[in-house]
């Protein structure tokens, strides 16, 4: 719906801007993905493709949103902290279960 508006309202310039051929990429993935869904198509491929494009869909609100960007920013960046404290966990555990 959201496309189809700013078809309308950018209809010369709509798809000069790398922004909006993205969004209407992912808004039509995503309305065959749910056309699939509907009429029942058991494909793994269908879902996965689903999948990425709802990924897809997420990361533009997150490329556009200045909080959500320092959000995943700082958690890619203490994401290899966290693996490190998972693997000392898990080696406890393993330490701890032969005792």
């Amino acid at each position: 719906m959201e496309v189809s508006i700013k078809i309308c309202a950018y209809h010369p310039f709509f798809f000069r801007d790398w922004w909006n051929v993205f969004d209407f990429v992912v808004t039509l993935g995503s309305l065959v993905t749910m056309c699939l869904e509907i009429a029942d198509i058991q494909n793994d491929v269908v879902k996965l493709a689903g999948k990425m494009v709802r990924i897809a869909r997420m990361w533009r609100l997150v490329s556009t949103d200045r909080i959500l960007k320092a959000f995943f920013s700082t958690m890619l960046v203490s994401a290899a902290s966290i693996f490190n404290i998972l693997v000392l966990m898990v080696m406890l555990i393993i330490a701890y279960g032969y005792i």
